[in-house]
């Protein structure tokens, strides 16, 4: 149990979430985050929950807080998917990675995504097969992880980036 506040758990498939009441209150609520929603990321607070919705069997960015409910973010121009992997602790940035094409000619870019500048593309390393992930990102939203295709192969390579360094390719393990 929680001492002084709410612990938030999700249920990915059906996009609830749960609050768990202090001592105080008398039992757990759910809250509906609309319609066919997958979240997959909560501030560190609760008050921020972020997702993949569904539109016309594609998936895009949502954002939920308890005052505005779900709100979709509209994906660049050129890209259909949305694959959301974070969002930061105090719910004003989010990572993932968008994609467009298909197998084998499909591309993949990671982004970060914020309401005041939208979707910032992390670009996609120096391979000859262009393609990036984000697959997490650090509480303050400054730095992301993923990866960058390596050859093709499919073979990926770690990356960090930031908005002062952009993609920096890591050293893969032995």
């Amino acid at each position: 149990m929680l001492r002084g506040g709410y612990g938030v758990s999700m249920l990915f498939a059906l996009g609830f979430v749960l609050a768990t009441p202090t001592e105080s209150q008398a039992q757990a609520s759910f809250q509906g985050l609309g319609p066919m929603v997958a979240a997959t990321g909560v501030s560190a607070n609760g008050s921020v929950i972020v997702g993949e919705g569904f539109e016309g069997g594609v998936s895009g960015l949502f954002i939920w807080t308890a005052g505005t409910g779900s709100i979709n973010a509209p994906r660049p121009a050129g890209f259909h998917t949305t694959l959301v992997s974070g969002v930061s602790a105090d719910g004003n940035f989010v990572s993932g990675t968008l994609i467009t094409g298909f197998l084998p000619n499909q591309r993949n870019e990671g982004f970060r995504w914020s309401r005041a500048r939208g979707y910032e593309r992390i670009g996609v390393g120096s391979s000859p097969f262009p393609s990036s992930q984000a697959s997490a990102i650090s509480g303050d939203g400054s730095a992301l992880v993923g990866g960058v295709s390596a050859d093709a192969s499919g073979r990926r390579l770690p990356i960090r980036w930031s908005e002062t360094t952009g993609i920096v390719e890591l050293s893969p393990l032995p």
